[in-house]
């Protein structure tokens, strides 16, 4: 145990100098590169899982049996029970190494739970209708309350920074996510019908499919009736992909998830309320910037919103969560 404990460590001197693994946005690469770290200094581990933004990034290293080692980047362990409150903190007793890592014990569901369920964002793209590719904010949005709730793994897949759609199909095919977002806006169509006829043709393969974005809520009477078990988000997706996560985990009724639109047994479309921006605050935190390098690279455009949601009040957007607000718009 004794030589245990040095190599451990000597693992968070490492990771803690490691701006690399601090700052970088492509989470598969940070992961590869930990396991290097760990293979040079020979300490064995079953897993590593990447939980919280980039502002409260925290690595979690299965090591044997039920102990985990965790390893808070950013802020001490104290700071982030009291603040964050990742559930694996808050429920398991810890004995603190130092002010950034902390060994704990977990069950076989807990771990099970910092990597399930898989969920994938995809962002749709026809570049002939918007010239220059753009951060797509409210999936970043997502990604990082996703990632702060420590519950599953979080991929974006983003058509905008030169993918294709085979290249997506690819993907979700490889991959096999548990939940699939799609965020959709006028022009997508095509797109969108094309990737959920890829997946219906799958016999074996039956994710949980949630769509947003305006065109989503403009056509969910459509979308609804051609797949029943479809969830339309239909207002800020923070909240309401939580709440989605936690139907996926543990089987709540649809009703108490938060912003969606759903098809009811008899064919009658439920709404159910918009979460209110009032409450759980901690919930709205800085995006993540998963695919910022390459929107730059790509000369796109990067938006600074001072409110929440769009400040437009275009006739043919449905949407309810509407707020107004200054926007500031940069090309890059």
């Amino acid at each position: 145990m004794q030589m245990q404990m040095h190599k451990i460590r000597r693992l968070e001197k490492i990771i803690m100098n490691d701006n690399f693994i601090r700052d970088g946005v492509n989470l598969d690469k940070i992961k590869n590169h930990i396991f290097d770290i760990l293979r040079d200094i020979q300490l064995e581990v079953h897993n590593v899982y990447i939980v919280g933004s980039i502002t409260n990034r925290t690595i979690v290293f299965h090591i044997k049996s039920n102990n985990c080692l965790v390893v808070s980047l950013n802020r001490s362990i104290s700071e982030i029970k009291s603040d964050i409150g990742f559930w694996f903190l808050l429920k398991n007793k810890e004995y603190n190494v130092s002010d950034h890592t902390s060994i704990i014990t977990l069950t076989d569901d807990e771990i099970y739970m910092l990597k399930a369920p898989n969920i994938k964002l995809v962002v749709l793209y026809h570049e002939i209708n918007f010239p220059f590719p753009r951060f797509a904010l409210g999936v970043a949005d997502i990604a990082s309350s996703l990632r702060d709730f420590a519950i599953g793994s979080v991929n974006i897949s983003d058509m905008q920074i030169g993918k294709t759609l085979d290249d997506v199909k690819s993907e979700i095919e490889t991959e096999r996510p548990d939940i699939i977002g799609f965020s959709v806006t006028f022009g997508q169509t095509d797109l969108l019908e094309y990737l959920l006829n890829t997946i219906y043709k799958n016999d074996d393969y039956h994710p949980l499919i949630v769509i947003g974005g305006s065109l989503a809520y403009f056509n969910r009477d459509y979308l609804l009736k051609k797949d029943c078990n479809i969830i339309i988000c239909n207002s800020y997706g923070e909240k309401t992909m939580r709440d989605i996560v936690n139907y996926w985990l543990n089987g709540i009724d649809k009703r108490q998830i938060q912003g969606i639109s759903f098809l009811r047994e008899n064919n009658e479309v439920v709404d159910t309320p918009t979460p209110s921006t009032l409450k759980d605050w901690a919930i709205y935190g800085m995006p993540e910037l998963d695919v910022l390098p390459d929107i730059l690279k790509s000369k796109g455009v990067i938006t600074l919103e001072t409110s929440r949601g769009c400040m437009n009040a275009c006739s043919f957007c449905p949407r309810k969560s509407k707020a107004f607000g200054k926007i500031l718009s940069l090309i890059i």
